[in-house]
């Protein structure tokens, strides 16, 4: 179990963060943030070197099951492997209000800035569908 999956199980609100994967692998496909609120549904997707960060961000925010809506986070390298057994089934069906993908950097010395770009872009998309309040949250690149 990677360090992200362990920190979605003992994330203070961790009934509202669902680990998805293919079902017949170890490895999560990406995580399911959202309550029972209703609201839009947002799918981001990205690399693991920059989501992992992203999404562990993501769940350092103590208010994260005040979220309206979902927020589905798929990682493209796993879903790129385990392509042969249908690893999008659980997002069968779902009509998505926004997608959008996180930004790649093959160098390391920008991987950082990928990732506090990549956090900004998914904090202020979720304020603008009136997901979170986004008090803090620069609408502006």
């Amino acid at each position: 179990m990677n360090l992200l999956a362990t920190a979605c199980e003992n994330h203070p609100s961790g009934k509202f963060v669902k680990t998805l994967s293919a079902g017949n692998t170890a490895a999560p496909l990406g995580y399911c943030i959202g309550g029972t609120r209703p609201g839009p549904y947002v799918l981001v997707s990205g690399h693991s070197t920059i989501s992992d960060s992203v999404y562990e961000r993501l769940l350092a925010i103590p208010t994260l099951s005040w979220m309206r809506g979902k927020l589905f986070l798929v990682q493209l390298d796993t879903l790129d492997e385990q392509l042969n057994s249908n690893p999008l089934k659980e997002l069968e069906g779902l009509h998505f209000d926004k997608t959008f993908f996180l930004p790649f950097c093959a160098m390391p010395a920008f991987t950082q800035d990928a990732i506090e770009q990549g956090y900004r872009s998914v904090l202020r998309v979720c304020t603008q569908l009136g997901m979170i309040d986004g008090r803090g949250v620069s609408l502006r690149n």
